[in-house]
């Protein structure tokens, strides 16, 4: 087997945790549970992008080309010197090959070295297309560090052994650790695979204190033994939890634009479930009857993975407030209200709120 040779990252940090810069990306070094890298424990720093092949399979230009566009340059840990070296894992030489003018593209790339590599070690294990980094005999993924340079995190977490997750350096200017796009791949089963998300400070994450950005309630109450359901479900189905954000005073008060107001401010969309749909266990809250957790999210149309429906969906139609005398705010809510009936296959209820308060009023 060839011996990757790689440009020497312009520094290697070996300290409590390994880390390295490329270019000028901070990259924090993850061990992989299978060393399937199998490189000599003298071999300088090696960086390489691996791509999974099979027995028989042979390579051609146009799977390079949809590789690298639907995996790699989707990804915000790409530096180019990691496409220098490129492993092709899965079979030896001698069962998958190259198709003419696969050599070609690999050059576009400037990729100098490439290497079939059979599986090593236990044959089922679970080994994920992307980058990667070989050094001191074992194999890494590099996980990217953004610097938290407006303060908005309380802290950071990365990768742990044991299953909680480990808290990384804390202070301004700190950092964000996120892992490559690269090593997930959705599916019905798990639809927020490497979905990276970041938690408010009054929502439990196992392991961790919540404080409510307050240093007395910190002082006060020891860790959290469980992750709030609401989180937990998410973390089940494949998201990544980078940290937990610092509350604003407006988030510890009820108003009506109480997550809207936030989220616009901070070039985000944002959703605020019906009170009550959603379990807050582990969500410190204000008042029962109105707290519910918002999602914020720059990308409106993945909120859908995020939020499923409620087994019984109801369409509530006030007929205190509907329709209006205004006839093109009528026909507009109304075009509304038909859509959504379509969307839940369910017909709307038309209530009056009036009757309602007279039938049961607080006494």
């Amino acid at each position: 087997m060839a011996t990757l040779s790689s440009p020497v990252p312009s520094k290697v940090l070996v300290e409590n945790e390994p880390k390295m810069t490329v270019g000028d990306v901070d990259y924090l070094l993850i061990p992989h549970h299978e060393n399937f890298l199998d490189f000599p424990a003298d071999t300088a720093v090696t960086l390489a992008v691996v791509y999974l092949v099979k027995p028989g399979q042979a390579v051609s230009a146009a799977d390079l080309r949809s590789f690298r566009a639907n995996v790699l340059d989707k990804d915000d840990v790409l530096q180019p010197e990691f496409c220098r070296n490129l492993v092709f894992y899965g079979s030896t030489a001698a069962d998958a090959s190259l198709q003419p003018g696969a050599e070609e593209e690999l050059a576009a790339w400037n990729t100098r070295i490439w290497t079939f590599l059979p599986p090593l070690g236990n044959p089922r294990a679970k080994v994920a297309p992307g980058r990667y980094v070989s050094t001191g005999g074992t194999t890494w993924q590099p996980w990217r560090i953004y610097r938290d340079f407006n303060a908005a995190l309380m802290c950071g977490f990365k990768p742990s052994l044991e299953t909680v997750l480990d808290t990384s350096e804390a202070g301004t200017n700190q950092r964000v650790i996120v892992p490559s796009r690269c090593y997930f791949q959705p599916s019905k089963s798990r639809p927020l695979d490497g979905a990276r998300i970041t938690v408010k400070d009054n929502i439990d994450i196992a392991g961790h204190k919540t404080s409510l950005c307050n240093r007395s309630w910190q002082a006060l109450y020891p860790p959290s033994s469980q992750t709030a359901r609401c989180v937990q479900i998410l973390i089940d189905a494949g998201a990544v939890a980078v940290g937990k954000a610092k509350l604003m005073a407006m988030i510890m008060r009820e108003e009506p634009l109480d997550n809207r107001k936030p989220a616009h401010c901070n070039g985000c969309f944002s959703i605020r479930p019906s009170t009550g749909i959603m379990n807050t266990d582990g969500v410190v809250g204000q008042f029962p009857q109105f707290d519910m957790p918002a999602f914020f999210g720059r990308d409106i149309f993945r909120f859908s993975y995020f939020i499923s429906l409620p087994p019984s969906v109801k369409i509530l139609y006030p007929s205190d407030y509907l329709p209006t005398a205004n006839n093109a705010q009528t026909q507009l809510l109304t075009q509304f209200v038909e859509g959504l009936e379509r969307a839940l296959n369910v017909k709307r209820t038309t209530i009056s709120l009036a009757k309602k308060w007279s039938s049961d009023c607080p006494r």
